[in-house]
């Protein structure tokens, strides 16, 4: 690693950026340093910072930067706007993820922002119509209606995700359409929004649409009884490969959906059934359907309290996936 300036991490491929100003000087006053950066820096993170100048955000433009990543920043609304406005100058963007970054209103200019700066942030995202990857994780969202009618430009997008948002159920009502207009769309990451069983039920509705997935992530929403209309849906998501439904209250009598529905996923990889307390009940319906499984090769099942017969059953498994190891749970690998 290589330390100039205010530059942390820096590579053919990646820098990050912690005093920016000293790193636009740099860059301004250095002609090697400047065509070097021109040249190679394909990925930037702007991280823990309070301010994002208009020189910085000309400064990354000019970079052949095909990754962007904004991560616990505290910036105002005018710095948002500022940056959203220039996305359409960022066509060459592939991945954007955008993390636990604190928005704070300043009251003075509230009269020229006639709209939060949320909105402002999710409309400007049409403008990357060549993203591949979009990541907007760990800051609630308040808007959704305008990022739905985004991703519905965004159809080159093969990864989103969106993730401890605080989505309730109408709000995945208003993401769910725009969801099934994703054509590329085959890696969808959901956890931890907590959209119970009314929002599991409306996201169903939405996979039926979406058989192109590849790996699904709906864990800690407390889906319950939500599991039984998801199961009607994944059945035609033949192609998938990787599906963590973990912490989302699925007891016994929901593992009764889980478990034949699992049986027609053939192709599917990865389970991770974590912290839903099925018990020993569920381990009986759950194993004969996993052993039937040709592709699998990683399964979670911690803390589902299925005891010592539980593990008992699957000796079977241990067998199949040639490594084990339990704590009341097992976790399989190739």
């Amino acid at each position: 690693m290589v330390r100039i300036f205010d530059i942390e991490d820096i590579s053919e491929t990646i820098i990050k950026l912690i005093d920016s100003e000293k790193l636009i000087l740099l860059y301004q006053v250095n002609k090697y340093f400047h065509n070097w950066l021109l040249q190679n820096i394909k990925k930037v993170t702007i991280i823990h910072k309070n301010y994002i100048s208009l020189a910085l955000i000309k400064f990354i433009i000019k970079l052949p930067m095909t990754s962007l990543k904004l991560k616990n920043n505290e910036i105002n609304s005018i710095e948002v706007i500022r940056l959203a406005s220039h996305f359409i100058n960022m066509s060459q963007l592939r991945k954007l993820k955008i993390i636990k970054n604190i928005v704070e209103e300043k009251v003075l200019f509230k009269k020229s922002l006639d709209l939060p700066s949320e909105m402002n942030l999710f409309k400007s995202l049409a403008s990357l119509q060549n993203l591949q990857k979009l990541s907007y994780s760990k800051q609630d969202i308040s808007k959704i209606e305008y990022l739905a009618q985004s991703l519905l430009i965004m159809t080159q997008l093969t990864s989103l995700k969106i993730t401890w948002c605080n989505l309730d159920s109408e709000k995945v009502k208003v993401l769910a359409i725009s969801l099934q207009m994703l054509p590329n769309l085959t890696y969808l990451n959901l956890k931890g929004n907590y959209f119970g069983s009314y929002g599991a039920n409306v996201l169903a509705q939405s996979l039926l649409h979406m058989q192109q997935l590849r790996k699904l992530n709906i864990g800690c929403n407390a889906i319950s009884s939500g599991i039984k209309p998801l199961c009607e849906s994944l059945t035609s998501l033949t192609n998938l490969t990787k599906l963590t439904c973990k912490s989302n209250k699925i007891y016994a009598s929901e593992i009764t959906f889980l478990a034949p529905t699992l049986l027609k996923l053939t192709q599917l990889e990865s389970l991770n059934l974590i912290w839903n307390e099925f018990g020993l009940q569920g381990a009986n319906l759950l194993v004969p359907v996993l052993a039937q499984l040709p592709q699998l090769r990683l399964i979670k099942l911690s803390y589902n309290y299925i005891g010592p017969k539980g593990l008992s059953l699957l000796t079977n498994l241990v067998k199949m996936k040639l490594t084990c190891t339990n704590e009341d749970n097992i976790i399989l690998t190739n």
